[in-house]
């Protein structure tokens, strides 16, 4: 039983963190610009 609520509870954190993910840093514009680099330094900014 406990086991099983941890889990869903996981589950509900790691779609969190993909959408907060997806927010910050969106793949498809990672990828445009062509690198992980480029993405560092927006994010420096």
């Amino acid at each position: 039983m406990i086991l099983k609520n941890i889990y869903q509870e996981l589950i509900l954190i790691r779609k969190e963190l993909q959408s907060i993910r997806s927010a910050v840093e969106p793949k498809k514009i990672d990828v445009k610009l062509g690198g992980k680099t480029i993405s560092h330094q927006e994010n420096h900014d």
